[in-house]
C-alpha cells in the first residue's frame, strides 16, 4: 500500500483538468494524471481522506475508492453500501481525551489507546487492562451500547461470539455514552484480502443461521429496545410504518433531493404492494450483518459487532441486506442453497428479497440524506432504482 498521496495543489489543478476535458482522449489521459498524482509520495494517506472531503471531488473520489481497492484488497462496498473513510456525523474525540477518560473511570494505569477504524457514526478505540484486550467505543447516545449489552447476554453462545459489554456509562460534561466492551481476536472482514473473505463465507452462513435462530423472550416486532422488547404488533406492522421515516427524511430534510420524490414514491408503492404478503414470523435479525461488523482472525469468525440496528421479524431481511450491497459475492444464491441442504422452506423467497430490499433502501438513502453524504446516497439510489 502506498504511504503518500500527491499535495493538494497538485489534486486541484488535476481534477480542475480532468473535470474540463470533453474530448474522450483528452479525457483519458487526464484521469490517468489524476491518478498519477494521487500515486506521488509527498503527503501521508491519512490527509487523502480529509482532502477528500475538503475538495469534494467526486471523480477523484472513485479513482482513490478503486486504487485502495486494488492495493490493499478492501472493497468499496461493505455493510451499509460504501467504504466509510470519513463520516460526516463520526463521534469525534482525541486519544489524549480518551486516555483521561479511562484513568478516570475505568483504570489508572491505562497511557495509551490505539484509534480503529470503520463506523459510521460511533468512535472506537482498543487498550489493554490488566492484561486483557478491551475497546471504548463513543457515542452521543446509548442504546446500540446497551442493545450490545443485551444481545451478549442472551443471545451469544459458542456458536455466536457476540462480545461481552463490562462498562457503560456517561460522560455528561461531554454530551457522550461510552462502552467498553472484549475485544474479539482478528480484523473486521473488510480489512481481510478477497481470498479469505471467500472463504469465510460458509461460517457467516452458519453463524447467521444460528443468530437467526435464538430464542426471543420479550415480545413484539420491529426494532427492539434496550430490554429487549418492540412496539409492534406483527411483521407487517413494523415495516408499514417505514413511511413515517420517508416523510421525515426523504421529503423534508433536505430540498436538493426533491426531484427524486416521484422515484421513491414509486419505490414506496412497490413496497406498499408487498408487504401484505410477507410472512408473520419472528426471529432474531441483525439488520447490519456486513464485513465492518464481523470480526475474523483469518481462519474463523470470531466476533458479531453492532447491534444498534437490530429487530425481530423474517430471518431474510439480513440475507436482502448482504445480497443488496454485495450482489458480485452470491449470498443470495448460497443461502437458498443453504436452506436446501437444510431442508429449510422459505416460500416466496425472491418476493421476500425484493420487498426487504426496497425497504432497507429507502432507509439508507434517508440516512445519507441526513448525513449530508451525496456521493453515497447516489450509489446507493443507483442500487435501489435498479432493483425493478
Amino acid at each position: 500500500m502506498p504511504s503518500d498521496i500527491g499535495s493538494s495543489a497538485d489534486v486541484v489543478e488535476a481534477n480542475d483538468c480532468f473535470v474540463k476535458k470533453k474530448n474522450k482522449n483528452e479525457k483519458i489521459k487526464a484521469k490517468r494524471n489524476l491518478e498519477i498524482v494521487f500515486e506521488r509520495e509527498t503527503e501521508p494517506i491519512e490527509k487523502a481522506y480529509t482532502k477528500i472531503i475538503r475538495y469534494q471531488f467526486y471523480n477523484l473520489k472513485l479513482i482513490i475508492l478503486n486504487y485502495i481497492d486494488k492495493t490493499v484488497n478492501f472493497s468499496p462496498l461493505t455493510s451499509f453500501g460504501i467504504l466509510f473513510y470519513m463520516s460526516t456525523i463520526k463521534t469525534k474525540i482525541s486519544e489524549g481525551k480518551v486516555v483521561e477518560i479511562l484513568q478516570k473511570h475505568f483504570d489508572p494505569e491505562i497511557v495509551s489507546v490505539i484509534r480503529l477504524p470503520g463506523g459510521e457514526m460511533s468512535q472506537a478505540f482498543s487498550f489493554v487492562s490488566e492484561q486483557k484486550h478491551l475497546v471504548i467505543r463513543f457515542y452521543k447516545e446509548d442504546t446500540s451500547f446497551e442493545k450490545d449489552r443485551y444481545a451478549h447476554d442472551h443471545f451469544s453462545s459458542e456458536i455466536i461470539p457476540i462480545p461481552k459489554t463490562h462498562v457503560v456509562g456517561h460522560l455528561k460534561n461531554d454530551g457522550l455514552f461510552y462502552s467498553i466492551t472484549d475485544q474479539e481476536k482478528g480484523k473486521n472482514l473488510d480489512q481481510l484480502d478477497q481470498t479469505t473473505r471467500e472463504k469465510l463465507i460458509p461460517q457467516e452462513i452458519e453463524i447467521l443461521h444460528a443468530l437467526h435462530s435464538s430464542n426471543i423472550k420479550q415480545k413484539g416486532y420491529g426494532w427492539w429496545d434496550k430490554n429487549g422488547w418492540a412496539q409492534y404488533s406483527s411483521w407487517q406492522e413494523s415495516l408499514y410504518a417505514k413511511k413515517e421515516h420517508v416523510d421525515s427524511d426523504f421529503f423534508k430534510v433536505n430540498k436538493q433531493y426533491a426531484p427524486e420524490k416521484k422515484d421513491i414514491e414509486i419505490v414506496y408503492k412497490k413496497m406498499l404492494e408487498l408487504i401484505p404478503k410477507m410472512p408473520n414470523i419472528r426471529h432474531l435479525v441483525h439488520a447490519d450483518y456486513g464485513m465492518s461488523n464481523i470480526m475474523s482472525d483469518g481462519e474463523n469468525i470470531t466476533g458479531i459487532l453492532d447491534f444498534g440496528n437490530s429487530i425481530y421479524g423474517d430471518f431474510l431481511y439480513d440475507v436482502a441486506w448482504l445480497d443488496f450491497w454485495m450482489s458480485e459475492r452470491k449470498y443470495k444464491e448460497k443461502f437458498q442453497k443453504f436452506y436446501e441442504i437444510k431442508k429449510i422452506d422459505v416460500p416466496d423467497f425472491e418476493t421476500r428479497i425484493l420487498c426487504y430490499q426496497l425497504h432497507m433502501g429507502m432507509g439508507i438513502l434517508g440516512f445519507f440524506i441526513m448525513s449530508e453524504q451525496k456521493e453515497k446516497y447516489e450509489l446507493s439510489k443507483q442500487r435501489l432504482f435498479g432493483l425493478f
